[in-house]
């Protein structure tokens, strides 16, 4: 019975939320590197902090918070699995933190219904809530992304023609450590993967550097293989593509019902594919919509979905969304 509920809610909630089994979802530019002078993507008349939200001498500071928000999400997760109807409503928090060159994000998930039902009328295989709350304990996840330096990017522009005119509007990790109860994996992306949409940069640079559509594909290597993951020592190339859609959430394909309601004027969906296996298999959601209030520089929401089918469940993990916490 532990095992059905654990296989339930195994990088489910956590992974739809991060992006990935905890990868972070907001991870401002960094990389320790001040040497900006030059960069092929300033539109004219913009200073660093016009084009990024970020100033250099934060970029050159490895201990100043760039950023330090929390996010939720509740999911409900309905189904049968061995003939035990389950339906559970789960909440995942995030913390997330993000200096120049490392972002830690701590994903906790919670219990806060339990409305499973008896199999039989002894009341054998129910899914207790003690078990649904030890699984999602279990479950909880630690991610550390580091970024891909600044230095590196300036030659990538020069040198890659994907890289051109590329500075803030998306932000890279080389390498991210994702940690549970019991499991630990390990990725590095070469050069570095644009793991997500950096809502801090103005609109103006959202236009020139990713326009409609644009797409990147970098090399994988899985370091340390966490639970279901592709094998240690898997290369695979890894695509990933912002495409604009419409801010409106009620027009977003997964939106859960009840979500609550945003102020956004900017969206950006992001598909991934990796060539060797489905992408959570390397920590990585299949796909993810940011929304973005320009004109307060916010991350106001973001729809996260794995991808990932559980073959004893016969049915994907459904998408979350997620919504900044106001305290």
């Amino acid at each position: 019975m532990g095992r059905i509920i654990q296989n339930l809610l195994t990088c489910s909630i956590a992974a739809a939320l991060t992006g990935g089994c905890g990868k972070t979802i907001l991870q401002v530019m960094g990389g320790g590197s001040t040497n900006i002078v030059g960069l092929n993507a300033a539109p004219p008349g913009e200073g660093l902090y016009d084009r990024c939200g970020v100033r250099i001498k934060d970029l050159a500071d490895p201990n100043a918070k760039l950023a330090d928000i929390k996010l939720r999400a509740d999911v409900r997760v309905t189904g049968t699995a061995s003939d035990l109807k389950y339906d559970l409503l789960l909440r995942a928090n995030l913390h997330i933190s993000a200096s120049a060159g490392r972002s830690v994000s701590e994903t906790i998930l919670e219990l806060k219904e339990n409305k499973s039902e008896d199999v039989d009328a002894s009341g054998n295989g129910r899914i207790t809530s003690d078990m649904a709350k030890q699984a999602a304990y279990d479950n909880s996840t630690r991610m550390t992304s580091e970024s891909m330096s600044t230095g590196l990017l300036l030659k990538l522009q020069k040198s890659d023609p994907q890289f051109k005119d590329i500075e803030c509007a998306v932000t890279f990790t080389g390498k991210s450590t994702t940690e549970t109860y019991n499991s630990m994996g390990i990725v590095e992306f070469t050069p570095g993967i644009p793991s997500a949409l950096n809502p801090r940069a103005s609109m103006a640079t959202y236009d020139l550097e990713l326009g409609a559509s644009r797409s990147f594909t970098v090399k994988a290597k899985v370091i340390k293989a966490a639970k279901d993951w592709l094998p240690e020592g898997t290369e695979t190339d890894v695509t990933i593509t912002y495409k604009r859609v419409s801010p409106d959430q009620k027009s977003t394909p997964g939106m859960p019902a009840g979500a609550p309601q945003i102020n956004a004027d900017l969206a950006y969906e992001m598909t991934t594919t990796a060539a060797a296996g489905d992408a959570w298999r390397l920590g990585l959601s299949k796909r993810q919509v940011f929304f973005v209030n320009t004109a307060e520089r916010d991350l106001v929401g973001a729809l996260a979905d794995m991808g990932r089918k559980d073959p004893k469940l016969k049915a994907e993990f459904p998408p979350a969304f997620a919504v900044p916490v106001t305290e």
